[in-house]
């Protein structure tokens, strides 16, 4: 099981309650099933009570290995993040070459 590690200067940044929804405990394989207009989900998913805090300040602090994951900066060509047609056509590519440039990766898979 995963440690979820925690620092005091973490608790200093501007912070907001949230609701974070995700997979409740339980005994049961996880299955979601679609089809148009229906889906079904074999698993439970609650709503947990978390604390959302603003990393960009410290962004430093944040390692894959200590933390699961890292906050990176990166320059983007995109004018408009609004424009759907814009994003599609040129922020997988810069957020993969970013993702590459900070981890090493041989390759990155991007997703909507």
């Amino acid at each position: 099981m995963a440690t979820i590690t925690h620092d005091a200067v973490e608790d200093r940044q501007r912070q907001a309650p949230a609701l974070i929804r995700y997979l409740a405990p339980g005994d049961f394989v996880t299955r979601r099933y679609v089809r148009a207009g229906a889906e079904i989900n074999t698993g439970e998913y609650r709503d947990y009570e978390a604390v959302v805090r603003d990393g960009m300040p410290i962004r430093d602090h944040f390692a894959f290995d200590t933390h699961g994951f890292m906050i990176g900066k990166g320059p983007s060509a995109i004018e408009d993040f609004w424009n759907r047609e814009e994003v599609d056509e040129k922020y997988h590519a810069e957020a993969a070459r970013i993702i590459r440039n900070l981890t090493g990766a041989d390759r990155v898979a991007t997703q909507g």
